[in-house]
């Protein structure tokens, strides 16, 4: 669905710059386009599971009541609804739990694919847990709680300060307190949080930062509610802060980094270009690979 939205959106023609400059208003419209694109689903799902209820009511009884002359049409349309419903209580409840617990997983998957997107298209160097899998993170003590390592895992295993570590929120319910706890258990300096949380008490904000979590918001989020609070990042200046990050390690000497590392990386990409069928996607996987095999010719 994700790469289905990207696609319709026009974005697999934009440029580096307009995802770099523009990062709330590429999220924006992704997160748009999804819901819109989720809730005709949920709603034919819905539908279909009532055709399935409706199939193993007691149709006798439903007939009895449309057959019954001292009612209204309106008032045997209520008589099956509630039969209906009094049958199927618990089936009922069921589902809207079910959607309920969909959509909450639903939403935060998508939103770290999206951000996986609008880094790489941003030419912004990262591993992805959801993609890569989990080995690569525990190897280095990073639990799932991560969802991103800029530049990557191998670079946070030399440099763990000058690295990024990024962890994802769709709302900040009670569980962004196993964020600062996966922060000390792993011994970083610091991470960010992204969030889409549009309430978030002062309270919250400081209790968050006083852990060394640093809180991205959408920058018109930032604007309005949070423009005065150094303790709270638009993703734009999230953005120039992980530029930042990028342009200090591509400054290594590549005798630093060593040939295995290089290759590594090499295999990573190579592995995401077999997962995608997204051109531009591609492309830039290429661009990096081509980058590091030109890191492996300048080892002495």
């Amino acid at each position: 669905m994700v790469n289905q939205a990207f696609l319709n959106k026009g974005f697999q023609k934009k440029g580096r710059d307009y995802f770099f400059n523009n990062p709330t208003e590429y999220v924006m419209q992704m997160r748009d386009a999804l819901w819109t694109e989720y809730k005709l689903l949920e709603k034919h799902f819905n539908a279909e599971m009532a055709k399935v209820l409706v199939e193993h009511s007691n149709i006798n009884q439903l007939l009895k009541i449309l057959s019954d002359p001292r009612l209204t049409n309106v008032n045997k349309v209520k008589g099956i609804v509630s039969r209906f419903t009094e049958n199927f209580d618990q089936h009922l409840y069921d589902l809207n739990l079910s959607n309920t617990q969909s959509r909450r997983s639903r939403a935060g998957k998508e939103f770290e694919y999206a951000i996986y997107k609008l880094l790489i298209h941003s030419k912004i160097l990262c591993d992805d847990q959801g993609i890569l899998g989990n080995e690569r993170f525990q190897a280095v003590g990073l639990g799932k709680l991560v969802d991103f390592a800029i530049p990557g895992v191998k670079e946070y295993k030399l440099e763990k300060h000058k690295c990024a570590l990024v962890s994802m929120k769709t709302t900040l319910r009670e569980r962004w307190a196993e964020v600062p706890e996966e922060l000390n258990r792993t011994g970083a300096q610091s991470m960010y949080l992204l969030t889409l949380d549009d309430s978030i008490s002062k309270n919250k904000i400081n209790t968050i930062y006083n852990h060394n979590v640093h809180l991205v918001v959408p920058d018109s989020e930032k604007d309005l509610k949070y423009a005065d609070n150094p303790k709270v990042y638009g993703l734009s200046s999230f953005m120039s802060e992980l530029d930042n990050i990028i342009r200090y390690w591509s400054r290594k000497k590549a005798n630093y980094l060593g040939q295995g590392f290089y290759k590594d990386k090499i295999e990573m990409y190579q592995y995401r270009i077999e997962r995608t069928s997204i051109h531009s996607e591609i492309s830039i996987y290429r661009e990096f690979i081509t980058y590091f095999e030109k890191k492996i010719t300048e080892i002495n």
